[in-house]
């Protein structure tokens, strides 16, 4: 029978968005949305620092309140940089630096439509070695799909900022024993508000 992980435990498995700082609040089901930007508008690519405000754990049957406790005015700061093409790059391809035992991956920015951006196709890991996340997972791997929305919204400045939803999908795991017992079947996935400006 497969041990249900405590919350302890399964806070590691959010170390694939490489977050760090203070607790988050519930995720809202809208994509979060600012005034759009004029019909004219462009910008240059970049890293941005990016910033979840909130969560909704679709996956984790609510383990990842250890690193997401509701809270109305905390954010929580993604540890490496994200990169997003110039608005006359797209499609563009960037790299996005995950945490062990996660991998670095490519992934495609595409534009489905304006001032809107996505990961087409949705990058993938495959084989995560789940018991470098927690000594109770020893000897279950899994598969991860990543997915992302994002908005350009134009900064006061002139510059530009991106406003979304970012999640990490569990679609599969495989082992004799040790694997997390999801809430609901797969694939599942934890989705965060997140905000993305200029890295300084």
């Amino acid at each position: 029978m497969r041990q249900k992980p405590s919350r302890l435990n399964v806070s590691g498995a959010l170390a694939v968005l490489s977050l760090s700082g203070a607790a988050l609040g519930c995720a809202s089901e809208e994509t979060q949305s600012s005034p759009a930007p004029s019909a004219t508008f462009t910008w240059t690519g970049g890293d941005f620092t990016v910033t979840a405000s909130a969560v909704v754990d679709g996956c984790l049957d609510g383990a990842a309140e250890v690193v997401a406790i509701p809270g109305p005015t905390t954010t929580r700061e993604f540890q490496n940089p994200l990169p997003f093409p110039g608005s006359d790059e797209l499609p563009g391809e960037v790299s996005i630096k995950f945490v062990d035992p996660f991998t670095e991956v490519k992934a495609t920015v595409t534009s489905p439509k304006q001032f809107q951006l996505t990961w087409d196709p949705a990058p993938v890991n495959k084989d995560v070695d789940l018991g470098k996340l927690s000594e109770s997972w020893q000897g279950c791997v899994g598969d991860f799909e990543f997915g992302s929305t994002w908005n350009a919204v134009e900064t006061a400045d002139g510059d530009v900022k991106f406003e979304g939803k970012a999640e990490f999908r569990v679609t599969k795991t495989n082992g004799d024993a040790g694997c997390p017992q999801f809430e609901g079947e797969l694939p599942c996935a934890v989705v965060l508000d997140v905000i993305a400006t200029r890295k300084k």
